[in-house]
């Protein structure tokens, strides 16, 4: 309620603030499962810096996708998972 207010009162403010969609840094969420693909990571990787990645997801020793990719990468030496 009160962001609506404030966007309401400084309108011009509002205005001029840049329009993102959300659905880029869900990209790689929804894909996670998806068998990996090389060509596809590095589009993912350029549609956004950050990505939303859900913690409440079971992942049963995933075999060649985006999500093995991300453990195997990120965390060679089996740290903590999801």
């Amino acid at each position: 309620m009160f962001f609506a207010m404030a966007a309401r009162k400084y309108a011009d403010d509002w205005n001029a603030v840049p329009m993102f969609n959300n659905h880029s840094p869900h990209t790689l969420m929804f894909e996670l499962e998806d068998d990996f693909s090389e060509e596809r990571w590095e589009q993912i990787m350029k549609m956004s810096d950050l990505h939303k990645l859900n913690h409440h997801l079971v992942h049963n020793e995933p075999k060649n996708t985006f999500y093995d990719h991300i453990i195997s990468k990120y965390y060679p030496e089996g740290g903590e998972t999801i």
